[in-house]
Formats: C-alpha cells, sequence, structure tokens
C-alpha cells in the first residue's frame, strides 16, 4: 500500500513540476487568472469522463474483470 502511495505523490509531483519547468513562475500569475468555474466545469468533466470509460471498459470484458481486481497490486 505504501508503494501506490509513493507512486501517486511522485506522479502529483511531476505533473506539477513539468509545467513549471516549461513555462516559469508565469504560469501560475496565468492559472490564477483563470476563470474558476471553467476550471471546475473541466475537472468535472475529466471526472465524468474517466467514469464513463471505465465503465465502458467493464461492459468489454462482460465480467472477466471480476478475477483481476481481487489480486493485489504492487506486490512483489
Amino acid at each position: 500500500m505504501k508503494r501506490i502511495i509513493w507512486c501517486l505523490v511522485l506522479g502529483l509531483v511531476a505533473a506539477l513540476a513539468i509545467p513549471l519547468l516549461i513555462g516559469g513562475r508565469g504560469i501560475v500569475t496565468e492559472l490564477r487568472g483563470f476563470p474558476t468555474s471553467q476550471l471546475l466545469l473541466m475537472l468535472g468533466m475529466i471526472f465524468v469522463c474517466w467514469n464513463l470509460n471505465a465503465l465502458r471498459l467493464r461492459l468489454l470484458l462482460a465480467g472477466r474483470a471480476a478475477s483481476y481486481h481481487r489480486r493485489a497490486p504492487f506486490r512483489s
């Protein structure tokens, strides 16, 4: 479980570091000027589409995924 948390933290740090490395500190001021309502709308759309994709994959697998989610991930 700790390994999953570390992978998530590393992914979040990389997702924040890459735009800062490319755009510098100017990207932060641009983000502050972005309308909050549109940002929340985009995040909501990402969440809905992510769940629709998960549902689509579940339907495509037609019940074959039931045996996969019971395994412990990242076990070594």
